[in-house]
């Protein structure tokens, strides 16, 4: 059984990511994230934030878990 205290925190962190996704998907440019860069920042905030043991080698492996291995891109031979 979660304590009060869990599920507030949990709350305000799910509240933190909703406020994250909605700009990112506000329909006026100027209340969107200026990039993909920039929306990636706060993600990356938001996730060390809620969660410390946070890294990218655990993402890493989440994603080859989720997707499976990176195919690579085929070689494109410039014409002279």
């Amino acid at each position: 059984m979660q304590t009060g205290r869990v599920q507030a925190g949990r709350l305000r962190a799910r509240e933190s990511l909703d406020r994250l996704v909605m700009k990112a998907l506000a329909k006026s440019r100027d209340q969107r994230f200026q990039s993909a860069h920039d929306f990636g920042i706060e993600l990356e905030k938001y996730l060390h934030a809620t969660s410390p043991e946070f890294t990218s080698a655990r993402v890493a492996s989440f994603m080859r878990e989720a997707v499976g291995e990176p195919v690579p891109l085929p070689v494109v031979e410039e014409a002279v």
